[in-house]
């Protein structure tokens, strides 16, 4: 059965939620999801301090000719609404070889409907390298 592309975003945005769910209770990190799909974000993840932290949860496997991978910022179908105001983004770059979480303060963001992540590249001075992997901003 063949999938049309706001199903198959579907999917692959629950994909990317579970595997975020999964590296958060492997950290040590509490985690609840809300019922349906309407708050803005995506998971409630309990720091280790007992601060609730909201995260909206996107992936992307968007490789441009630069190696930059693009996550876009926009959700709902047909008409795009920005980033919700959550505490965190977690971007998740889903390529072989080079899968990594990115974990960025909502704040550092501002208002692009997209950025531009380099897990590729080891030397890169891209804007969200520092977040890579900073799962302990959570706690």
């Amino acid at each position: 059965m063949m999938m049309d592309e706001p199903a198959e975003n579907k999917v692959r945005g629950t994909y990317y939620e579970s595997l975020f769910k999964t590296e958060c209770l492997n950290r040590g990190y509490n985690v609840s999801v809300p019922e349906g799909d309407y708050l803005g974000y995506d998971v409630i993840v309990e720091s280790k301090g007992g601060l609730l932290r909201t995260c909206q949860v996107k992936g992307t496997r968007s490789l441009d000719p630069n190696n930059r991978w693009t996550v876009c910022l926009t959700r709902g179908s047909g008409r795009k609404k920005p980033l919700a105001k959550v505490d965190f983004l977690a971007a998740y770059v889903d390529y072989p070889d080079v899968r990594s979480w990115y974990v960025i303060p909502r704040a550092e963001i501002g208002s692009v409907s997209s950025i531009k992540l380099y897990p590729a590249n080891p030397n890169s001075r891209g804007r969200f390298e520092s977040y890579r992997h900073a799962f302990h901003l959570l706690g």
